[in-house]
């Protein structure tokens, strides 16, 4: 990204979530929203969006922007910019609903109640889509199998000094000497395999 970015909460790499505005980036999503929202908002004040119906809006618009949010950070579907249009000019009914309702009666309950429900929701799926990206989070896992690794390699080492030989269980049955499972004393006391 050559260009500064402005109005963008994006990182260089999701230039591609950007729109270019003169020689800046500016956030796609925040480019459809907030112009939408206004006017709804307006609209509202207006007194042209009945009572009922603003919180039907409220609770049902945001629902496309809120699964599309799931589906790329849980379900790993991909990113796309005309997918992000539709479903953030659906939600910018919502917001402007709700940013209405919040100058006429702010923190109105009924107007509160969405908002912070997908807010927590989407922080939720951020933190999960977050966790499963973060390398930290992934490198116990192969650090598991390496520790797992070396000790069955211990284990087989041992095994060959015993005079015994087994195969690795990745391998083949038919690679591997069948050990005897007596468990009886031998003459030092000790049971043997």
């Amino acid at each position: 990204m050559t260009s500064p970015l402005w109005l963008s909460h994006h990182h260089e790499h999701q230039a591609d979530r950007c729109i270019r505005v003169g020689d800046a980036h500016v956030c796609r999503r925040c480019a459809v929203l907030y112009p939408g929202m206004l006017v709804v908002a307006a609209i509202q004040l207006a007194g042209w969006i009945p009572a009922d119906l603003g919180i039907v809006l409220m609770w049902v618009m945001p629902l496309g922007v809120v699964g599309e949010w799931i589906a790329e950070h849980l379900a790993g579907v991909a990113y796309s910019a005309g997918r992000q249009i539709v479903t953030t000019a659906l939600a910018s009914v919502s917001f402007g609903v709700a940013f209405g309702r919040h100058v006429q009666h702010p923190f109105e309950a009924a107007a509160t109640a969405p908002a912070v429900t997908f807010t927590v929701l989407c922080l939720v799926v951020w933190f999960i889509g977050a966790r499963r990206l973060d390398p930290a989070s992934t490198e116990w896992e192969a650090e598991f199998e390496s520790a797992e690794e070396q000790r069955l390699d211990a284990l087989l080492a041992l095994l060959e000094d015993n005079g015994l030989e087994a195969g690795r269980p990745d391998q083949p049955a038919s690679q591997t000497k069948s050990m005897s499972s007596s468990t009886a004393p031998t003459n030092d006391g000790l049971r043997s395999l």
